[in-house]
């Protein structure tokens, strides 16, 4: 997303609770050098952290016009074998996260919807995933988590529509991203491999082409139509046996499709020269 924003030319501040990371990925494409980029520490837990943020986007850039949050934890694991961290780490990060941010940054954009710096009004973009339509087993903590990202946004663009902050949920499908290489090890997660894993840049651009120019409430990114589609009518009739069925022909296409993945980086893995 910053990679893209800044090709675009816009001002960004960009944040990750792995600042060193954040500040070695930031110097290999440049962005230590470009004025219109400013990178921060920021925990999503940490409400001082956000309040930093803002007001360094205050002093700096004279407020913020549009807000993502995107920082997510996932864990699979059966709801009979869940951990006290995992359950914290999905609230805290996930929900907690959130709410911190989408009412910390209202707060901000409405003192400059107020003041006139922000005529045509402020977005908070919120992504939760195309679990929070339907559920599955084996990510109960994430799809939960996710469920709550997509209500709590759902209130809050009523509760802020009269202030002129504009809230907008993103739920996409699996991304091809650390967290579903990650689910690649889990059977509980064969479901995000029964179906294409979206690229980076291909949700980066229907957010922006489809969401940010246009403000409308939700968008949904399936990796086939088939799979948004699906995930929809799953919202409506969770407890359908045809949803039953159609779930359990994906969890098996997925730990197939695991099966292979995991046959193929072996492969790749054993093909890399030795060192003598």
């Amino acid at each position: 997303m910053t990679k893209t924003l800044l090709a675009l030319g816009h001002r960004v501040f960009t944040t990750d609770v792995r600042y060193d990371e954040l500040l070695k990925v930031g110097k290999e494409l440049g962005w230590d050098s470009m004025e219109n980029c400013t990178m921060l520490e920021l925990d999503v837990r940490d409400r001082d952290q956000w309040r930093n943020v803002f007001e360094t986007a205050r002093k700096s850039l004279g407020g913020v016009d549009v807000v993502f949050n995107i920082a997510g934890y996932l864990k699979p694991e059966s709801t009979q074998n869940l951990k006290d961290t995992d359950i914290d780490l999905h609230i805290d990060v996930n929900v907690k996260g959130v709410i911190n941010g989408t009412w910390l940054a209202s707060q901000e954009m409405i003192k400059q919807v107020k003041d006139g710096s922000l005529p045509k009004g402020g977005h908070i973009i919120n992504f939760a995933s195309l679990g929070a339509l339907a559920p599955v087993s084996g990510v109960g903590l994430y799809i939960g988590s996710k469920y709550a990202v997509r209500g709590f946004s759902m209130c809050a663009a009523k509760d802020l529509a009269e202030h002129g902050v504009f809230v907008s949920i993103v739920c996409p499908d699996a991304i091809q991203t650390p967290m579903v290489d990650l689910q690649l090890h889990y059977k509980e997660s064969a479901m995000a491999y029964s179906g294409g894993i979206l690229a980076v840049e291909d949700v980066v651009s229907a957010v922006l082409e489809k969401l940010v120019y246009t403000r409308r409430r939700e968008l949904f990114i399936g990796s086939s139509w088939f799979r948004e589609k699906g995930a929809r009518f799953g919202d409506i009739f969770h407890g359908a046996r045809v949803i039953y069925m159609a779930e359990q022909s994906m969890r098996a296409k997925g730990i197939q499709a695991q099966e292979i993945k995991k046959r193929m980086n072996t492969s790749t893995t054993s093909m890399k020269p030795k060192k003598n």
